[in-house]
């Protein structure tokens, strides 16, 4: 379990380096709280010296998936994908992102 900026959440896992966190039922939830949620994950997952991830999979209290942006290691706003698991919610974001004039973050 994880805290930041007053929300609870859990690192599920990642999808090809897109973390998946699910919001645990802090004191705010992951959404007015992305900031610092963002900052947060981003040191749980990133390796020292690697690039940030370009999104993060999040699963709100009420069981939808949904993503928050990176640019240059801050959340840089939401995608809304509401998924209803985490491999529907990636592929529905990897769509956006390609629309977008970024490319999703994959490990090598």
């Amino acid at each position: 379990m994880h805290h930041a900026g007053g929300a609870k959440f859990q690192l599920a896992g990642q999808i090809a380096g897109i973390p998946i966190i699910f919001d645990m039922g802090g004191r705010v939830s992951i959404t007015n709280a992305a900031e610092s949620v963002v900052a947060a994950v981003i040191d749980i997952v990133r390796p020292h010296g690697r690039h940030p991830p370009r999104a993060i999979i999040y699963r709100d209290s009420a069981g939808m998936y949904d993503a928050m942006r990176i640019e240059r290691g801050e959340f840089a706003g939401f995608v809304i994908v509401n998924g209803t698991s985490d491999h529907e919610a990636f592929n529905k974001l990897a769509d956006e992102l390609h629309k977008a004039p970024c490319r999703l973050y994959v490990p090598v």
